[in-house]
């Protein structure tokens, strides 16, 4: 999928980034796919977070 616009960045980022909203897991750090886990647990995470300016 492109995200081609702030608001589509935004949604994704919300979904990824929110797994309990979503039903998914009950602790943040437990969804292998967040960042949560690599800051809360001092583990690599399992993507590269590359930030674009």
């Amino acid at each position: 999928m492109e995200l081609s616009t702030i608001d589509m960045i935004d949604q994704q980022m919300d979904y990824i980034h929110n797994p309990i909203k979503a039903g998914f897991v009950d602790d943040p750090a437990a969804w292998e796919w967040s960042s949560c886990m690599s800051y809360e647990r001092q583990v690599e995470a399992k993507l590269e977070i590359v930030f674009i300016v």
